[in-house]
């Protein structure tokens, strides 16, 4: 399978270096060739500091990146248990990442306006749907790449936005 498998990852999701926008490819050496030519002029020079902390990713990880994993699955499910509590809400628990996609739709509102009331009520920023594509009309996503303190506490202020309404 070896010279059948082109395998693409980045280190947004393991290492948690968000928005650090830096990945790798395992390919045939056939193939790599003509992928750098592709995408050589969008993923060329990297951010040095970037590239440096990648680097001590792989050679020094001390198994804190498993750990992390299961802190947001821990989060991932305390948040989605909370979101399915709340009437008017509701959510699939997700596989992989970090964001739920949480249904809005028995608001009545759109997903934009369902953001700017949440924004506005509690002072809590969720992204609507629609902008992750069409598929995303009645929802809005949520981070939980934070602090279990930031998402209990946001999470009652959302609740306490949806019971008002």
């Amino acid at each position: 399978m070896r010279d059948q498998t082109i395998v693409i990852n980045g280190f947004s999701k393991y290492y948690v270096m968000t928005g650090w926008r830096i990945g790798w490819i395992a390919a045939p050496k056939e193939i790599i060739e003509p992928i750098f030519r592709l995408v050589f002029h969008t993923t060329a020079c990297g951010t040095h500091f970037i590239q440096k902390a990648a680097l001590v990713a792989m050679t020094e990880e001390d198994g804190s990146s498993r750990e992390m994993i299961e802190e947001f699955k821990r989060r991932r499910d305390f948040l989605a248990g909370k979101i399915n509590a709340i009437d008017k809400l509701s959510c699939l628990v997700p596989k992989g990442a970090f964001y739920i996609f949480m249904n809005i739709k028995k608001t009545g509102m759109s997903s934009e306006e369902f953001a700017d009331y949440i924004l506005n009520e509690c002072q809590v920023a969720v992204v609507p749907g629609p902008v992750f594509g069409s598929n995303g009309k009645g929802f809005v996503r949520l981070s939980y790449a934070t602090s279990m303190d930031n998402i209990e506490e946001g999470m009652n202020r959302i609740k306490a936005a949806v019971d008002k309404l």
